[in-house]
């Protein structure tokens, strides 16, 4: 179980030194591409501890929009035009170590990521929860379905409205949310 979920900003920034999840792909992008993106604001990073302050993931959260054309018809309340305005679940990765250990460190990672963007969601126009699956990787889309996200009419991406986020989240409760 995770012990805390920080912002990276909040953390030591060596915390992820050494990280990997094993995507060649994903270890790029938080080598390479993940500070630039931090300092200019493209993303906020969250980072998944255990009890020892060892990195078990992290997701990133950034801001997107999501045209009619790609969510179901149900979802789009009579708007066909107007992009809704949503919360995009950038990377999503856990400790190659852990991955497959049946422990349930991406769901928690994930259910962590939709807490957030459901507060998020109080304060600011966000109809749904954006994920993009790495190529469209069928493993990873049927992943992110089998954990309530729909498969987008008008591409790869997945979404989650934020009505069924905070479904999700209530059935959890506050008590999966605290630290103690």
């Amino acid at each position: 179980m995770l012990s805390r979920v920080a912002r990276f900003e909040d953390l030591d920034e060596s915390v992820l030194d050494g990280f990997t999840c094993g995507d060649v792909w994903m270890d790029g992008w938080l080598a390479n591409k993940a500070s630039r993106q931090l300092k200019s604001g493209l993303c906020a990073m969250h980072v998944g501890l255990d009890e020892d302050g060892l990195p078990i993931g992290f997701f990133t959260l950034a801001t997107c929009q999501v045209m009619p054309t790609d969510v179901l018809k149900k979802e789009r309340h009579g708007y066909n035009r107007m992009p809704f305005g949503a919360l995009l679940i950038g990377e999503l990765a856990v400790r190659a170590d852990l991955r497959g250990s049946g422990l349930g460190y991406g769901v928690q990672l994930l259910n962590h990521a939709i807490f957030i963007a459901c507060n998020i969601s109080h304060d600011a126009g966000v109809a749904f929860i954006v994920v993009d699956p790495l190529g469209g990787n069928e493993h990873i889309c049927r992943w992110y379905q089998h954990n309530g996200f729909v498969a987008s009419p008008g591409g790869s991406r997945h979404y989650m409205p934020i009505r069924k986020a905070r479904e999700r989240i209530d059935a959890l409760g506050e008590d999966y949310f605290r630290f103690d």
